[in-house]
């Protein structure tokens, strides 16, 4: 740590220098909220100007926004600096094509709470939002449902980056099916069954009806899927499970033990703390978001259980995505 902050100080030789150190490192890491932190901070030194040199003091307070060495010496962070050399963060206000260029990175890393909050400073959240609508709807009229899906996808996360919660809005979807069996879910017909989880793992109902209004019925198998793998942790181990969970209850179906207990863990990967179907559910909805819509949580001889939906023989997800994405 003292080897990184003496390298700082000697880059920073005063506090307009050591801004753009900020600044650049926010750009290259897609930080915005960086921005908010530094100029926070440096209201902590209020008889210090622009033109003051940077102690120890000041740079304990800003050294977790400056790059380290290695992040100092990448590409990326260059191109940041030279982008800040050209707009320079001045007083308390960050340019506008700083603000463009950090929301950029944000979203390719993924990093939607950073875009959003880059958008909001710039006033143009809304058409942001609508730009990605848009540019998706031009995508699936283009036969490209894959692309179409992440555009739809990066919309619903800058217009809310935070959920949305699976492991409470899965459990809900059969919060009746104790009583209710035949009303499950995942007892729907595969077309209302795939639109249900287009708008589920999307998480926003408009844009969800946009993107199922713009596609065509072969192209929402292809969405579902894409969208599934981007909300998903290991979407291998979710097919996996799945099919492995259906063969366990054929075989039970079939004769054997009566014991329904390993079927948890085999969807989920591992055991839990209680050993409850429901829990299983919950974290089962968490790691697996489309998993939400392929089991069923139900009583068998007087037990609440978890199983994996099946209809025709097969899993349920093997009706609803294409093979490739089941494959590979």
């Amino acid at each position: 740590m003292r080897k990184r902050q003496t390298t700082q100080i000697a880059d920073a030789q005063n506090v307009v220098e050591l801004k753009k150190l900020v600044a650049a490192n926010a750009v290259a890491t897609g930080n915005t909220f960086a921005f908010h932190d530094l100029f926070s901070r440096l209201k902590e030194f209020p008889d210090i100007g622009d033109d003051s040199s940077v102690d120890s003091t000041m740079l304990n307070r800003l050294s977790h926004l400056l790059p380290g060495e290695e992040a100092a010496g990448s590409d990326g962070f260059r191109a940041a600096l030279e982008l800040v050399e050209k707009h320079q963060v001045t007083a308390d206000a960050v340019p506008a094509a700083l603000l463009e260029e950090t929301a950029k990175t944000a979203l390719v890393r993924g990093k939607f709470a950073y875009a959003e909050d880059a958008y909001k400073l710039l006033g143009i959240k809304k058409e942001m939002v609508a730009l990605y609508a848009q540019t998706g709807e031009q995508l699936l009229r283009d036969d490209k449902p894959k692309q179409a899906a992440i555009s739809f996808l990066v919309a619903a996360c800058i217009e809310q980056p935070i959920g949305p919660h699976f492991q409470y809005l899965g459990p809900e979807l059969h919060s009746k099916c104790l009583a209710e069996p035949k009303q499950c879910v995942t007892g729907l017909p595969i077309d209302e069954l795939v639109d249900a989880g287009i708008e589920f793992l999307l998480g926003n109902e408009t844009l969800a009806q946009r993107l199922a209004a713009s596609a065509q019925p072969e192209q929402k198998r292809h969405v579902l899927a894409t969208l599934a793998v981007c909300r998903d942790m290991d979407f291998p181990e979710l097919v996996s499970g799945l099919r492995q969970a259906v063969a366990a209850l054929s075989d039970i179906d079939n004769g054997k033990p009566d014991d329904y207990s390993a079927i948890g863990p085999t969807l989920l990967g591992r055991t839990t703390g209680t050993g409850d179907a429901w829990q299983y559910l919950r974290e089962f909805c968490f790691e697996h978001p489309l998993g939400s819509l392929c089991v069923c949580h139900r009583i068998i001889r007087n037990t609440p259980v978890l199983v994996a939906a099946v209809r025709d023989g097969k899993p349920l997800i093997d009706l609803l995505l294409p093979p490739e994405f089941l494959d590979a």
